[in-house]
């Protein structure tokens, strides 16, 4: 009786502990320079709900190019510098990322 019970709940801790995982995965805290939070990123979100969720971007940045979907095409895609961190847009102008300065390296900083 107590493995049928065990393996139904094993079985739901797994799928919330991957749900959990997933959605992780795709959130994002932005900081400042000094290390209080700003807002939580997601991704898909565009340019202008950052903005809405994180206020004004400190600088703006280009990305070397990066590949538009499962071909082989490329664009060079937006990216949002706030504070220490990069947010890294896709072809689509949807957030795919967010890294570190160090960690995104060929970023262009530009003028806002």
């Amino acid at each position: 009786m107590p493995r049928k019970i065990a393996i139904p709940i094993a079985i739901a801790v797994a799928l919330v502990l991957a749900v959990y995982g997933w959605n992780r995965e795709s959130r994002w805290t932005l900081k400042d320079q000094y290390g209080h939070s700003l807002c939580r990123v997601q991704s898909g979100w565009t340019q202008q709900e950052v903005a809405v969720h994180c206020g004004a971007r400190w600088l703006g940045a280009w990305q070397p190019k990066v590949f538009a979907g499962y071909g082989l095409q490329m664009c060079s895609a937006p990216a949002d510098i706030y504070g220490a961190k990069v947010v890294l847009y896709g072809c689509d102008g949807k957030v795919e990322a967010v890294e570190t300065m160090e960690q995104a390296s060929g970023v262009v900083p530009t003028s806002n």
